[in-house]
């Protein structure tokens, strides 16, 4: 295996190893997640991430991920998912967007019931696309 050093690297596909399973540049630079976490908001912890520096827990059923580089605007996308649960599902929104910083409002519904007021989650994963 050889290791490669330098500034500026052009090519128009790259591979793994075998040769195989090839991305454009451009899939690199615009199509690829560039954020996204694992967090558990019930014990404020963060489980795993990229590009993440970190989660606030700003209050019950509200939390703020801050990311280490910022997106060149707030026209950024983002899926949010929850840890399974038989009993109830989830509701969330982002409520703020900025380039560092995306604020997420989350809610608890029983099933067969209305909503609840703004909870906290287990298990949240977010991934997050667009510019830096």
């Amino acid at each position: 295996m050889s290791t490669i050093n330098a500034t500026t690297v052009q090519a128009t596909n790259v591979q793994d190893t075998a040769g195989a399973n090839s991305s454009t540049t451009a899939q690199l630079t615009s199509g690829r997640a560039k954020a996204w976490v694992n967090y558990d908001h019930d014990s404020n912890t963060l489980t795993d991430s990229f590009n993440v520096s970190g989660v606030t827990d700003d209050s019950a059923g509200n939390f703020t991920v801050s990311f280490t580089t910022n997106f060149s605007n707030t026209n950024y996308i983002h899926t949010l998912g929850h840890g399974a649960n038989a009993s109830y599902i989830w509701h969330s929104k982002s409520s703020t967007r900025a380039v560092g910083t995306c604020s997420f409002t989350t809610s608890r519904q029983y099933l067969g019931y209305a909503p609840v007021a703004e909870d906290t989650s287990e298990g949240i994963y977010a991934v997050f696309y667009g510019d830096q």
